[in-house]
C-alpha cells in the first residue's frame, strides 16, 4: 500500500466522490466536506472505511471542527499513518 500524501489524497478524493456522488475532478483538498454533501453520518462511514483501509484509529468528534475539509482529512490519515509507522519502528527496536 501506498502511504504517500499524494496517493493517500488521490485515495480519499476517490472515496469522497463516490460517497458523494460528485465527480473526482470537483473535489480538491480545500472543498469542504460539508458543501460536498457529506454529513455526520457519511462521515462516521467514511472515517471507518479510513480505519480498516490503513489500519488506524481515527478519534473523531464531529463537533471539534477540526475535519472540515478534504485538505484537513488528509493532513490527520497522513498524521496517523506516521504515528503508527514510528511506533511501529519503536517497538521493533529500528
Amino acid at each position: 500500500m501506498n502511504t504517500s500524501r499524494s496517493a493517500i489524497e488521490r485515495e480519499l478524493i476517490a472515496v469522497l466522490s463516490e460517497t458523494a456522488r460528485i465527480d473526482a475532478a470537483s473535489v480538491t483538498p480545500q472543498s469542504d466536506l460539508a458543501q460536498l454533501g457529506i454529513d455526520s453520518l457519511k462521515i462516521v462511514e467514511l472515517i471507518f472505511d479510513i480505519e480498516d483501509r490503513y489500519g488506524i484509529t481515527v478519534d473523531y468528534n464531529a463537533n471539534d471542527g477540526a475535519v472540515e475539509s478534504v485538505g484537513a482529512l488528509v493532513d490527520l490519515v497522513v498524521g496517523l499513518i506516521a504515528a503508527k509507522s514510528e511506533a511501529g519502528a519503536l517497538l521493533s527496536g529500528a
